[in-house]
């Protein structure tokens, strides 16, 4: 804080002597307030570390000392005296306060991670009161004059800062009650680092819909895939082992390294290049953040539709930890345990767990479950706490998943022209090629290999220096993915087809982010990127007509080596213009190249290598007003951009460039805080104006003569909608969260919606905590709904369309009293509707579905130590 003399930074204290019981006069009052990458690369990295060390630690560049220790802070704008009171319950401090010094001023609304300095500076900004140390675990806040005539004991020196302390004997007389904040229910506040500051979701000018941690494993919702029915305008897919994921209709069908997702997912704040990194599990997670829009500026390419930002649990300060363990249907066996240990200079927190299950899919031809899970992880983060000025969290992951891919059920048309010979008359015995295939979604009749293997590790780091004024931080992370799919293609129990795909993908990315501290009218951040990847893959199809009485098999295998480097600078600015508005304006510049060969083994041909290069700046604009500290009102113009590429089909077909595809955004929208706290409700309005989409097309192959799916660019397509979410704390045990969403999309060549973008979606949930005598009961409930959906459609579109659907989710936690272990109970899909979840008709006389999970339930006991 500033001010004459007494305002200032605080930069190190020592303990006092004397006791911590203090007297109480009439104007002061007291209270206790309890890989590796490439080797090739391997030089550059061990560079950019050393740099980032480098910089980081120099002792030229060391400032006064902070003290350490952050806290998640939100204290509602209220008197100065209460704020202060539940300041220092924050930290467990003890705080003297003299209130005739204080008189009616009101304290703003302090929401964000703080240092204590950073904390206590906020809140008496604008006021003619400061504070001091009176010892290690107590503060004096009071006027100038009453703080520089207190005689005593010197314990606190700051800059900026005259050093005094209240003395132990002040003279008292009367007596002053301690503050005490009102008891009354309110909204949890949600934090989150969207802007890549930590601050209030309601403070962000973006829509965003975040969970904890907490709430997660009580509900049952174990990946990124379990997001979809709790988050508007959200559509995740799975094909095999990959995930679509779309975002207000902005999403990709397109698969394989040549290609790049349209929503960019982080984890440990480190880009997580490949689709298939969605199916990773969730455990030891702080918080799930969902940013819908184009986020071209502060998260760079590849996130037109949006980011996924999954947030794990730091190291603390205290031992603890916990062990949760669940059963349910399909055979469910689940564990899930984190354990931190702090030490002198640091902490390590180490997490795993442990996912399997049958599958719900049955098998008939091997008498064995599909669309299982077989799935272990492990995570250790390391933080360092060297000085005070310097803060270094390291984190070390594994992850191993060796499931069954989804069974694609296919569904032979009952009316097909061109194979009359499959027409058939009863839809529960379907037949492929003469061969039954199942007898409905939940069986199928598969005879060939079916498996999902999965391996992913990964290393970051993040260190970041506080120079006083400013924070310069480095985010380094290297990601090695490598997967194996085996798919029975012919869907039948006959030996016709049968594929093999691998990928595997070395990344590294390291950023630099320079961002100053404690902000009055003025913040920024600044950044410079850098992103690498090299991976390769190998598509293996086999087509046999020995089924038909032939000796000959038909072989494609193909392997593809592609290379992206990428390249990035970007700054934020946000600007003050007076009480009530603040402008941010936002440019990235982005170049990368990207090269692809690819070579046909079953020929012996090989393709000759292909590059391109594209540059891209993605401005942003916000416009914000708040006109009381509950009401914020945004108005904001984004770009984004996906990387272009290099698109391959199959024998025959050569490697052809695709332009980057381009959106503006254009949202409006409200957020507020209303009934004493007791409920938020937030609108958006937006409107996409694409140029180049990038979507599947077909073309003939010259050589098959079958068809193949290469990726174009659509002419210009526009998306709009609008969005209403909420929630309300009715009472100190009943909650209600609700939302509502209208989105509409058109493709000009067709003049029909975008796939995977129903216009209609809505979810439901409602909370009741039931005291009892023995422990404390909650139930919960979730409803989601979802309009009619398309999918892509090559060869009729009647088969291209699903019908809506609604989904009913329910549970209930119970925790015993004078205990922190709980019981929770978790029914999904309480229906048991069959919900189409991709439709493809990839061949002319099939057509192929795959569904979502059935009914299921879990059993779960979580007990923290």
């Amino acid at each position: 804080m500033r001010g004459p003399d007494l305002l200032g930074t605080l930069s190190q204290y020592s303990p006092g002597a004397g006791s911590n019981a203090y007297k109480r006069d009439g104007d002061i009052m007291t209270h206790k307030c309890k890989t590796n990458l490439f080797k090739q690369r391997a030089k550059y990295i061990v560079s950019a570390l050393a740099l980032t060390a480098a910089t980081l630690v120099s002792p030229a560049l060391a400032q006064a000392a902070v003290p350490t220790g952050t806290e998640t802070i939100l204290i509602q704008a209220q008197p100065l005296e209460s704020a202060l009171n539940l300041l220092a319950q924050s930290y467990g401090k003890q705080i003297i306060v003299y209130s005739a010094d204080i008189g009616d001023f009101e304290a703003p609304k302090l929401s964000g991670v703080f240092t204590e300095a950073e904390a206590f500076n906020k809140m008496l900004a604008g006021s003619d009161v400061g504070y001091i140390y009176v010892n290690a675990r107590t503060i004096a806040v009071g006027s100038k004059s009453r703080l520089n005539s207190v005689k005593g004991e010197a314990v606190t020196k700051a800059p900026f800062l005259v050093a005094q302390t209240v003395a132990q004997d002040t003279p008292v007389v009367g007596e002053v009650a301690p503050l005490a904040p009102t008891t009354r229910y309110v909204l949890d506040e949600i934090i989150v680092t969207a802007d890549k500051r930590s601050e209030s979701i309601q403070d962000v000018p973006i829509s965003i819909t975040a969970f904890n941690g907490d709430e997660m494993r009580s509900r049952g919702m174990t990946s990124t895939l379990d997001l979809e029915d709790k988050t508007l305008g959200l559509n995740m897919t799975l094909l095999q082992s990959e995930p679509n994921v779309a975002i207000r209709g902005i999403g990709s069908t397109i698969s394989g390294i040549h290609s790049d997702p349209t929503v960019g997912l982080y984890n440990e704040g480190v880009y997580q290049a490949r689709p298939v990194l969605f199916r990773v599990g969730f455990y030891d997670v702080d918080r799930v953040e969902v940013l819908k829009g184009p986020q071209g500026t502060l998260y760079g390419r590849n996130t037109t539709g949006g980011v996924v930002n999954v947030v794990t649990n730091d190291p603390t300060d205290e031992f603890e930890g916990y062990v949760s363990l669940a059963t349910g249907s399909f055979n469910l066996v689940s564990t899930e345990a984190a354990i931190n240990l702090p030490f002198n200079g640091g902490a390590l927190r180490l997490a795993g767990t442990l996912v399997r299950d049958d599958g719900y899919t049955n098998n008939l031809a091997q008498n064995g479950g599909l669309d299982s899970r077989d799935s272990r992880a492990v995570r250790a983060k390391l933080r360092l706490d060297t000085s005070e000025n310097l803060s270094m969290v390291f984190a070390a992951e594994y992850v191993r998943d060796n499931g069954t891919p989804g069974a694609g059920y296919y569904n032979s048309r009952t009316q097909n022209p061109s194979a009359p010979g499959d027409d058939i008359t009863d839809p529960n015995v379907q037949i492929y090629m003469g061969f039954p295939n199942g007898t409905d979604p939940r069986n199928v009749n598969l005879d060939g290999e079916l498996f999902s293997d999965r391996d992913v590790y990964q290393l970051t780091s993040t260190i970041g220096y506080d120079f006083g004024s400013v924070t310069l931080k480095s985010i380094s992370g290297l990601v090695n993915v490598d997967v194996i799919d085996a798919t029975d293609t012919d869907g039948t129990a006959a030996d016709i087809e049968q594929s093999y795909n691998t990928v595997d993908s070395r990344t590294f990315s390291q950023e630099f982010q320079l961002s100053n501290n404690n902000p009055q009218t003025l913040e920024w951040i600044a950044g410079l990127y850098y992103f690498t990847e090299d991976s390769e893959s190998k598509n293996f199809f086999r087509f046999s007509t020995v089924p038909f009485g032939g000796a000959d098999e038909f072989i494609s295998d193909f392997f593809n080596e592609a290379e992206t480097d990428s390249y990035g600078a970007y700054l934020n600015i946000g600007i003050d213009l007076r009480d009530q508005w603040k402008l941010t304006l936002g440019g990235r510049y982005s170049h990368e190249k990207k090269a692809f060969q690819q070579t046909d083994i079953s020929s012996g041909i090989v393709g000759v290598p292909t590059e391109v290069s594209f540059s891209e700046f993605t401005p942003r604009v916000v416009l914000e007003y708040t006109p009381s500290d509950n009401v914020m009102a945004y108005g904001s113009v984004t770009n984004g951009f996906k990387s272009g590429g290099l698109s391959y089909a199959s024998l025959g077909v050569p490697a052809t460039a695709y332009d980057p595809e381009n959106l503006w955004a254009y949202e409006a929208g409200i957020k507020s805080t209303l009934l004493d706290d007791r409920m938020q409700l937030n609108l958006a309005a937006f409107y996409y104006d694409f140029k180049n989409l990038q979507l599947d097309q077909t073309i003939q192959n010259p050589v098959t003569g079958l068809l193949d799916v290469i990726i174009g660019n659509s002419p210009d397509v526009t998306i709009k909608g609008i969005e209403l979410e909420g929630r309300v704390q009715l009472s100190e045990a009943f909650r209600l969260t609700g939302g509502l969403a209208y989105t509409k999309s058109e493709l000009p060549s067709t003049g029909t919606a975008l796939p995977h973008t129903p216009k209609w979606g809505a979810n439901f949930g409602a909370e009741y905590v039931v005291p009892l005598s023995w422990g404390e009961l909650t139930l919960h409930a979730d409803m989601s709904y979802q309009s009619t959906m398309l999918f892509p459609a090559l060869n009729n579109p009647a088969y291209e369309q699903s019908d809506g659907y609604a989904l009913v989710d329910a549970g209930l936690v119970f925790k015993p009293k004078g205990s922190d272990y709980t019981i929770s109970l978790v029914g999904r899909n309480l229906a048991d509707k069959e919900v189409l979840a991709i439709r493809g008709d990839f061949l002319p006389f099939n057509v192929l579905e795959l569904y979502a999970p059935p009914r299921t339930w879990e059993l779960r006991v979580t007990a923290p130590f």
